[in-house]
């Protein structure tokens, strides 16, 4: 059974993936073959797409370093009981 931080974190890696995908497909479209024709800018919801799903990803690893930290905090505590 997975946590919800690594379930939270493969689902900010898949948006990031079809995103990217999405680009590779408009960059390889006919508005991009010609020389003259500047990439279109990404809207404003496109941006705050892309900021949501790097908030995800920072919000996922931050989670898992606290249960690691968590984690080496009670086995330090259990280590150190046990010798006394």
């Amino acid at each position: 059974m997975r946590s919800k931080t690594i379930d939270k974190f493969v689902v900010a890696s898949y948006n990031i993936y079809i995103i990217k995908q999405n680009n590779l497909i408009k960059s390889n479209g006919k508005e991009a073959s010609h020389l003259g024709k500047r990439k279109k800018k990404d809207t404003k919801k496109e941006l705050l797409e892309q900021k949501r799903i790097k908030f995800q990803i920072y919000e996922s690893f931050t989670a898992i370093i606290a249960t690691i930290v968590t984690m080496l905090l009670a086995i330090i505590t259990a280590v150190l009981s046990w010798i006394d």
